[in-house]
Parts: C-alpha cells; structure tokens; sequence
C-alpha cells in the first residue's frame, strides 16, 4: 500500500539547479534513470513541534549533508543547515525515486 506523504508541484524550482522538477524528472528518464527527490525536514526555532519540510533533487542536497574520507571508504553525515532557511537539519533525510 502507497501512503501520501506530502504533495509537490512539479513546476517548483529545485533550489540548487533553478530548473523546474518536472525538467529534472524528464531529463532523468531521458537517459534511462530515476529522479530521486530528497525531504529535509527543519525545526522552528520558537515552536519545538512546528516543522518545516523542503525539497531538493538528491544528489545536490546529498554534498551539504554528507562528506567522505575515500581513502579509508567512510561517508558521514554531516551537521548542516538547509540553504533555503539557515535552519538546522533535523531527523531522517527522506528519499523518494520519481
């Protein structure tokens, strides 16, 4: 079973490409690929139970959020703040393939 999480007008703007979702998503399966849309999840800094929810194509997302040492093959999570707000990144990063 499919659970709505949220909706997303696919003529939003990722914030780092400045391209709409939709191009995003039709140049990925142009070459045979999925889109993979990243939830990042923020906390008012005034209200403890207010969150703030923004997206972003996951790959460019994925270089604020995480940094690796290749050389001893590790990958961390970094402690970050979503571009569009300043705020910090809170809980899960949730990944969703279009």
């Amino acid at each position: 079973m499919t659970a709505v999480v949220d909706e997303l007008d696919a003529m939003d703007e990722d914030p780092f490409t400045l391209d709409s979702f939709e191009n995003l998503m039709r140049m990925h399966a142009s070459k045979g690929k999925d889109f993979i849309i990243a939830r990042v999840t923020t906390q008012d800094p005034n209200d403890g139970e207010k969150h703030y929810h923004s997206y972003y194509g996951a790959h460019q997302i994925n270089k604020v959020l995480f940094r690796t040492q290749p050389d001893e093959g590790l990958l961390h999570r970094m402690k970050a703040r979503n571009p569009l707000n300043n705020m910090l990144v809170v809980g899960d990063v949730h990944y969703y393939i279009i």
